[in-house]
């Protein structure tokens, strides 16, 4: 049955990438975890700066879906 997520959620880890295989995504670039509120996890694009712990909600940003810190609780 189709669900919709809300997108918020927390950071269970992230990386800095340096180099990319796909030369089209200008690096650095932070990749990370995030465990969703509904208990998924996933792994997407990171505001830069982003660390484990950090509350965070998923927007679209050059056609991809980026998470990006929020203050306080969602």
């Amino acid at each position: 049955m189709p669900t919709t997520l809300s997108g918020n959620g927390q950071v269970r880890s992230a990386v800095t990438v340096s180099e990319h295989p796909n030369k089209s995504l200008s690096t650095p670039l932070a990749i990370g975890t995030v465990v969703l509120d509904e208990g998924i996890a996933v792994r997407s694009r990171l505001e830069p700066g982003c660390s484990a712990g950090d509350r965070v909600e998923a927007r679209e940003a050059d056609g991809a879906l980026v998470f990006y810190k929020t203050e306080g609780e969602l």
